[in-house]
């Protein structure tokens, strides 16, 4: 093989471009979990009763399952689902060899919600199951703009079918 100034250039772009894939791929979220609630509100859209009432719901359920609401402002070009994934793993939202948790992330100037699953917790909230409950339970209201609304039914759903888990 001819070293030539343009394989080693192209060479070091190729070498650029992985570095450059690996640090974004690997950055964390900008965003710190504050206090103890299972509802972060960074948006600023929750009301202070669904607040207090998705707080409620989730706590009811943490033995079977760890739930975390989120929402941001804006995902800043990240990809909903890869945000979503990364709130889970950082908080560390789903109890540990189990991996139950859930993260219900809403970004308000996006207008993307996603439901990201641990893997203790696809066999009962499946990708399929999840578009159901963002289409059909959220949706209605986040076109309306109550996203405090959709949370909280969204959030109804999810805990009612992880409650649920095993029953037939």
């Amino acid at each position: 093989m001819i070293f030539t100034w343009r394989n080693i250039l192209i060479a070091g772009l190729i070498l650029l471009v992985v570095a450059i894939s690996y640090l974004f791929g690997n950055c964390q979220t900008t965003i710190k979990r504050v206090g103890d609630s299972y509802v972060q509100d960074f948006a600023k859209v929750v009301s202070p009763e669904d607040m207090a009432e998705m707080n409620k719901i989730i706590s009811l359920g943490t033995d079977k399952f760890q739930m975390a609401v989120v929402t941001i402002p804006t995902l800043s070009g990240i990809p909903i689902s890869d945000y979503a994934v990364r709130i889970g793993k950082e908080w560390g939202v789903g109890a540990k060899g189990v991996n139950n948790g859930v993260v219900l992330l809403l970004a308000t100037k996006d207008r993307k919600v996603f439901i990201a699953t641990g893997y203790g917790a696809e066999e009962i909230l499946t990708d399929a199951r999840c578009k159901q409950i963002i289409e059909k339970v959220m949706v209605p209201y986040l076109k309306k703009n109550e996203f405090s609304k959709g949370l909280l039914a969204g959030t109804v759903e999810i805990t009612k079918a992880m409650k649920d888990k095993g029953k037939k």
